[in-house]
């Protein structure tokens, strides 16, 4: 009898830790990040550039290292015209850009036709989440976090009037959680934007290459 008790206690014991492991590891697989990247250069397999073309939207899809699908973006219909291509910030399960083989971008654009519209694909390939990551310390707890290339904000926010009319910098709101006000970067110059109570604090992050630092860090006062 004894003996049984203790054998079923331990199959509780192990059962318990686990389902605790499991539940852990699912949670896990479920946070998020986001990542800002910058596209360009597309394949226009079968037609050509035109000045009266517009983009309409993205997709993303992740392949795993074994090229198996682990993660589909919605439309994305938020993004903005940065040199020579777009500048995208896409939300994501952690979990991708540590084991993605790679994020295929698809485009869609609108062309205007004598009668009505045509919508084409355009294929960017393999885009890669920016590798650097970018940690943002502050005094006090952030209620929100905006990464803005420095230049969009020199030609489309500096001037405006965005801190009474904040939806015009919410397309580059970062996700954050109490444990993580972390975002996966490239190497672009961006202004932090961080609301503390009902005050905005700004700075710039020059970044660093990758290969020189991998974690960098951001501090709004």
């Amino acid at each position: 009898m004894t003996q049984w008790i203790r054998g079923s206690l331990f199959l509780l014991t192990v059962l318990g830790f686990s389902k605790g492991f499991a539940q852990s590891k699912m949670a896990a697989r479920h946070d998020s990040i986001s990542n800002c990247v910058h596209v360009t250069t597309p394949n226009w397999t079968g037609h050509h550039p035109q000045k009266t073309d517009r983009m309409l939207n993205f997709t993303m899809l992740s392949l795993d290292t074994a090229g198996r699908e682990s993660w589909r973006s919605g439309v994305i219909e938020s993004f903005d015209a940065d040199g020579d291509g777009f500048f995208i910030k896409v939300t994501t399960p952690a979990y991708v850009p540590k084991h993605s083989g790679g994020i295929w971008c698809t485009g869609y654009i609108q062309r205007p036709r004598k009668k009505g519209f045509d919508t084409l694909q355009v294929n960017y390939g393999v885009v890669r989440p920016g590798r650097i990551q970018l940690a943002v310390k502050s005094a006090a707890p952030l209620n929100e976090l905006y990464l803005i290339p420095a230049s969009l904000w020199t030609a489309k926010i500096e001037q405006s009037d965005w801190q009474t009319n904040p939806a015009q910098i919410e397309k580059f709101r970062i996700y954050i959680s109490p444990k993580n006000v972390i975002a996966n970067i490239d190497e672009t110059t961006y202004v932090v934007i961080g609301k503390i109570k009902e005050q905005y604090h700004t700075a710039v992050h020059y970044t660093k290459p990758y290969i020189v630092e991998a974690l960098q860090t951001v501090t709004l006062n």
